[in-house]
């Protein structure tokens, strides 16, 4: 079984990596005066705006919500549709409030680290999950070079600083739950059938939004809140951009290349989030970011070896 990606794969990487890495920039200003479950409510609602919106233009519609049973002629809801309420909330809606929630209490450094469990728990569920799936030696290896560049970028202090705090506990707690939504999210869709892919990000973000709001307006009394400019403009990144584009790539990167390929945007994140944080937080990054870099990096590669081939073969079953 070929195993090769295609250009297109690492492209579309390369710009969720991107994406990634300044959703830790605006994500950091818009949490300054917008709370947590707001600004996850406003950013799907902003995400669902801007994939509905691609939608219309290309003629797309949502998949059926009922389907016509053949055995008992009577009509049932479409299962696609129990899919994407789970995908909505496990893999988009919790782990954008949990992370938001976190980064209250954490540094951009630690939640790196954090971070890093999505691949990890990614890996881990599809042995469970996906038939066909295993934990073998050189993708553990793969997997836990790239965990050490995470650390070697963080440093040692942000390791040594866990839980010094109850609020700091809990906000990384938080931030490692959210890491595993969404890992769990990137195996469910792997197994979710056919669909397009851009109706597939409208319905889960939409979903999400509704799942979101109820909650924001219970806790939050956002109606009371005054943003400031920066926190806008950061939030209308966060929608548009890092949800509604990231979306529709991650249904996209999924669906071609698989689960476990696309989380390595939590290896290839954080060296951008550094770039990013030292071009518009005037940051400085020390010798450490670029050691960090080339142990993702390669551990990025190992981890590749011969990780598609099942996952592959699956995608290829379910092509209509």
């Amino acid at each position: 079984m070929d195993t090769d990606r295609k250009f297109s794969d690492w492209l579309m990487l390369g710009l969720l990596v991107l994406i990634f890495g300044l959703s830790f920039v605006w994500l950091k200003v818009t949490i300054a005066s917008i709370p947590a479950v707001t600004t996850a409510a406003a950013r799907t609602g902003l995400g669902f705006c801007f994939l509905f919106i691609v939608m219309k233009v290309k003629d797309i519609h949502w998949p059926a919500l009922y389907i016509q049973s053949e055995t008992e002629k009577e009509r049932r809801l479409n299962p696609i549709w129990r899919t994407l309420v789970v995908i909505s909330i496990v893999g988009l809606a919790v782990p954008q409030a949990l992370i938001a929630w976190g980064q209250q209490y954490v540094d951009s450094g630690l939640a790196g680290i954090l971070l890093a469990f999505m691949p990890l728990s990614t890996v881990l569920l599809a042995a469970f999950f996906i038939p066909g799936e295993h934990l073998t030696p050189v993708r553990l290896a793969g997997f836990s070079l790239g965990f050490i560049g995470i650390c070697v970028l963080v440093g040692p202090d942000a390791l040594f600083h866990l839980g010094d705090s109850r609020e700091a506990l809990l906000g990384q707690m938080a931030i490692v739950g959210g890491a595993i939504c969404y890992g769990a999210g990137g195996v469910i869709v792997q197994r979710m059938a056919p669909i397009d892919p851009i109706a597939a990000g409208a319905a889960q973000t939409f979903l999400a939004t509704l799942f979101l709001t109820p909650v924001a307006l219970a806790v939050e009394t956002p109606w009371a809140l005054s943003p400031s400019l920066a926190s806008m403009v950061a939030l209308a990144g966060l929608g548009i951009i890092s949800t509604g584009l990231f979306t529709y790539l991650f249904f996209v990167l999924v669906r071609s290349a698989g689960a476990s390929f696309m989380a390595q945007t939590s290896y290839l994140g954080p060296p951008v989030a550094v770039l990013m944080g030292a071009i518009f937080l005037a940051e400085r990054p020390g010798a450490n970011a670029f050691i960090a870099l080339a142990l993702i990096l390669l551990g990025v590669a190992l981890a590749q070896t011969k990780l598609g081939a099942v996952l592959g073969s699956i995608k290829r079953r379910q092509r209509p």
